[in-house]
């Protein structure tokens, strides 16, 4: 397994993490229709267009974990 710092390319990926994890977490807080619907969609819009682009004075990035760091490289 390696870590690289995630880039643009990974939004989706992310997403879809991000997705899954929600629908774990708050499956009893929030309504089926809300987490069984457009969530994938919505958290696309969200990484997409607000990739995390960190200033000089930001010290954190968002890192990812990859088994095969080969496919990430076929993308």
């Amino acid at each position: 397994m390696e870590t690289t710092t995630a880039v643009a390319t990974d939004a989706d990926a992310v997403a879809e993490l991000h997705t899954a994890s929600r629908r774990r977490a708050y499956a009893t807080l929030f309504s089926a229709h809300y987490l069984d619907g457009p969530l994938l969609a919505e958290r696309r819009q969200v990484w997409r267009r607000g990739w995390p682009i960190p200033s000089r004075r930001q010290r954190s990035r968002l890192r990812i974990a990859e088994r095969d760091p080969a496919e990430r490289r076929r993308r």
